[in-house]
């Protein structure tokens, strides 16, 4: 939800110079703008450069008297559009005559004075351009700044102040923030935690767009079954409004052959930017390593409050009849049950994954399929499986508990497919934690030399094979 600054409660001067601190630009457009107001953020735009994209450029409206104003709608004379060039000329000398004035209201300081000279300077070395608006009164006031951030590039400040320094700090005024809002801080963990979840199957990178006034806008989903590929590609972002509830634009492929051109169009977009080349650089790709989430969570807000529905608010809302018509056999949709079990159970089981043949299966004793999974090794059962993750559980996967070859009664093991596992350094650890409800467990994988797997807590339990209790 946007802040409100109204200078009573909240001022909009410090959440102006904060974010100014930030940026690397920014275009400002009002009504009038004195020194005083200038001096108060001038320290923030003296550190850029002055050259194209790392300077601040100023438009101002040169509003009329209320006496002018009163006295041009009442007149006789016809108005023109166009102004000429001795007007401009006089504009400019009433502008410079109240940067003067403004010199002698009050007591003028020797800080004014300094102020004066700052923006004179700045004014010589392109850090500041201003530029006048002539053709009407201007009365608009916004601020936008620019920041080398992926999730919030423009900030921008909209409502009533001026740039004075009554108008950004003093007098009753109403102005809100306006942010541009990109992934989010949940986003970024949910992120973390799948990929920590599925090592082997998921890799997340950011890309930062080269250019200081861009940001990576692509939106493109590929689907690779076996021959066939199928592909969206659209205005939607992985959001659950570009996903449901915004009005989108979205081309979908289904089912090309992968030597079709749609397939390979896609395959080469994607690989313009998950393998940069010339003139894209590699250093644009970032793998989203821990310090480098540490470094994008330090830039978001730690909560943000957008004053959207909740997403699942906003699918249960998409999901809902939209036709009121009485059709034969209706009935009201019955609320879906959740599908993610509570951890609920005081029941774990920690255990070695080894060198097996089957790469993508691991074989779990007799013993323990029936003391911890309660199931009989002559029954066959399908195991509701979650992962364990910084966020929650994820959704449960049914796998089969696949009986080994030999005759019954002398099978030793049980297999569970585990696609999770593929080239993962093995022996590795694995907890098991058992769910509410019958079949339904969750997991988690403990990476060989990590520092979970060398605790000599996990070592005595991967010993012993331990079931028992929860585990601290």
């Amino acid at each position: 939800m946007p802040r409100i600054f109204d200078n009573i409660e909240q001022e909009l001067l410090p959440a102006l110079r904060q974010t100014l601190g930030l940026s690397e630009r920014s275009d400002f457009c009002v009504g009038y703008f004195n020194l005083r107001g200038w001096k108060a953020i001038d320290g923030m735009v003296d550190k850029w450069s002055g050259e194209a994209g790392h300077q601040c450029r100023l438009l101002v409206g040169m509003q009329r008297l209320p006496q002018d104003e009163l006295r041009q709608a009442y007149s006789l004379l016809p108005q023109e559009d166009q102004v000429s060039n001795q007007a401009v000329i006089r504009l400019k000398r009433r502008l410079a005559k109240e940067f003067q004035d403004q010199l002698t209201f009050g007591a003028p300081t020797d800080e004014d004075e300094s102020g004066l000279r700052r923006l004179a300077a700045q004014l010589k070395a392109g850090k500041v351009v201003v530029k006048l608006f002539l053709r009407h009164p201007l009365h608009a006031k916004l601020y936008l700044c620019f920041r080398p951030d992926p999730n919030s590039p423009i900030v921008g400040f909209l409502g009533s102040s001026n740039l004075t320094f009554a108008g950004l700090s003093h007098q009753g005024e109403l102005n809100v923030d306006v942010l541009d809002q990109g992934t989010d801080r949940g986003a970024l963990l949910h992120l973390d935690a799948l990929l920590h979840a599925y090592p082997a199957q998921c890799q997340v990178s950011v890309f930062q767009a080269p250019a200081r006034a861009s940001i990576f806008h692509p939106k493109l989903y590929i689907f690779d079954a076996p021959g066939k590929r199928s592909i969206v590609a659209g205005s939607a972002n992985l959001t659950a409004g570009g996903l449901g509830s915004n009005f989108e634009s979205l081309i979908y492929y289904q089912d090309c052959g992968l030597t079709a051109p749609e397939a390979r169009h896609a395959e080469e977009i994607w690989s313009l930017f998950s393998n940069p080349v010339p003139p894209l650089r590699r250093e644009f790709l970032k793998p989203l390593t821990k310090n480098y989430l540490r470094a994008l969570l330090a830039k978001l807000p730690t909560q943000r409050d957008t004053g959207e529905k909740s997403e699942d608010a906003t699918f249960r809302e998409l999901w809902r009849p939209l036709s009121r018509v009485p059709l034969p056999r209706s009935t009201r949709p019955k609320p879906r049950k959740r599908t993610t079990p509570e951890v609920a159970a005081r029941r774990y089981l920690v255990m070695d994954v080894l060198n097996e043949t089957r790469w993508t299966q691991m074989q779990v004793p007799i013993p323990v399929v029936e003391g911890f999974f309660g199931v009989d090794k002559r029954q066959s059962l399908d195991l509701h499986l979650s992962i364990l993750t910084k966020t929650g559980l994820s959704q449960p996967i049914e796998r089969p508990l696949v009986m080994s070859q030999g005759q019954e009664g002398q099978r030793l093991m049980r297999r569970i497919e585990m696609p999770q596992i593929r080239d993962l350094e093995r022996p590795l650890a694995v907890v098991f934690v058992k769910l509410l409800g019958r079949g339904r467990f969750a997991f988690k994988l403990i990476p060989k030399n990590s520092a979970p797997y060398l605790r000599p807590k996990t070592q005595r339990l991967r010993l012993h094979a331990s079931v028992g209790g929860f585990p601290d």
